[in-house]
């Protein structure tokens, strides 16, 4: 199928001809057109988001009428600071114009257009950048230069040194031991206060950093403890778009956790952790979003159980699933449900464990623990995009996630996000 004229090229050529590709950062794509009998094919090797690339194209002509050649007048005239904008609304298939039969000649048709893509926009074939990543808890694939905020309110720490994934264990602390009041404890609440930045440095790599603010309200087993507050573990690393289409990215990431927050207080893990793993993104039908991850947290030097040498903190896979639907989809605002379900499986290390009545037992073996959470909540996009009219440029979420096994890092959780691409 063939668009009018006025509607070939850019963003709209990848979501009419459907044949474009794009794997690491070569863009190749090819329309055809049945109408007219014309087929263009362009490879480019685009720089970063709003920046021209340099593009070869070959252009294959069987009629005058060529809907392309508007192709050639936008990209001549050049000056475009992104991608040519589409309307985001199904527009009226091309139809070949009613012309009446022409006697045979032996003058030579038309030559066709010469097309000049020096100019071309970056996107001359899109990316599945611009499909929104509307999930809450798993980490987006999109590689994008974004500011986030974000709440997160947590209730029933029960287990809160397993592994030593969220925090120090109680009964080590380094090496000391900690004060009756600072010890094991088996219920927790907490708040985390989250500012993420991301920044684009290549067209398929990006640099992150994370700092988290933690209050934690310890009230269970031997008795309540002193509130504690205080900077958090940072964390930091890069995420690469590893195979990338107009509607599906997988990228991988890697994250390095700093122990900067103070372990007497449970502000940090107490020791530095690697955390390698891949994301995925698709867009299988219009207004749905499919996004998955898979997760390895590596410690390194943590706790050492003081009774028999054994290491506190331990592996921790971690892997999620969600979906989500646009039930408002937009130029100016988009509303999307979404419904993540997110686990991990502990596969070493050890926990500080109690008796049913609440007595102190000390440390048992983690591994094996398995921890699945179903996490439901909405994402709202508004601000359009300046390269992108189809995209919202800032979003919230708001959403709540419980525990749905009977091993838990917590029992409950409420998370708010607002979150801004650049």
């Amino acid at each position: 199928m063939c668009s009018r004229p006025a509607e070939i090229g850019g963003a709209d050529m990848s979501s009419r001809c459907k044949t474009s590709l794009r794997i690491w950062q070569l863009t190749v794509a090819v329309c055809v057109c049945a109408a007219t009998g014309d087929a263009l094919l362009a490879a480019g090797y685009p720089q970063a988001r709003g920046q021209r690339p340099g593009t070869l194209a070959a252009h294959f002509q069987t009629r005058p009428d060529s809907p392309f050649a508007a192709v050639q007048a936008n990209y001549q005239a050049g000056g475009y600071p992104c991608a040519p904008q589409a309307s985001c609304a199904p527009s009226t298939p091309y139809t070949a114009p009613e012309t009446p039969p022409q006697p045979l000649s032996n003058t030579a048709p038309p030559a066709a257009p010469q097309y000049n893509f020096s100019n071309a926009p970056s996107g001359l074939v899109p990316s599945a950048r611009t499909v929104a990543a509307n999930g809450g808890y798993i980490d987006p694939a999109i590689v994008e230069t974004q500011l986030r905020f974000r709440y997160d309110s947590a209730y029933g720490f029960n287990r809160a040194d397993r592994a030593e994934y969220f925090y120090s264990t109680w009964t080590v602390f380094g090496g000391k031991t900690p004060p009756r009041d600072m010890g094991p404890n088996d219920n927790i609440d907490a708040q985390f206060f989250k500012l993420y930045y991301e920044q684009l440095v290549m067209d398929d790599v990006s640099l992150f950093i994370e700092a988290p603010i933690i209050l934690n309200n310890p009230s269970g087993v031997p008795g309540p403890g002193p509130n504690t507050s205080g900077f958090g573990d940072l964390n930091a690393g890069f995420k690469w778009a590893l195979w990338e289409t107009d509607t599906t990215i997988l990228t991988f990431q890697l994250k390095n956790y700093i122990a900067v927050g103070d372990p007497d207080k449970w502000l940090t893990s107490g020791h530095a952790s690697i955390e390698p793993g891949l994301l995925f993104l698709t867009q299988p039908a219009d207004r749905w979003t499919i996004e998955a991850e898979l997760k390895d947290w590596i410690p390194i030097q943590g706790g050492v159980n003081p009774r028999n040498g054994r290491d506190f903190a331990g592996n921790v896979l971690s892997y999620g699933i969600g979906a989500a639907y646009a039930v408002v989809d937009n130029s100016s605002l988009s509303v999307a449900p979404v419904a993540e379900f997110v686990g991990w499986s502990v596969l070493d290390g050890q926990k500080t464990d109690y008796a049913s009545s609440g007595r102190l037992i000390g440390p048992v073996d983690a591994s094996g623990d398995t921890i699945v959470n179903g996490k439901f909540g909405v994402r709202i996009g508004f601000g359009q995009d300046a390269c992108d009219p189809c995209k919202q440029r800032d979003s919230i979420y708001i959403g709540y996630g419980r525990a749905l096994t009977g091993e838990r890092w917590y029992q409950d959780i409420l998370r708010a996000e607002y979150r801004m691409f650049f």
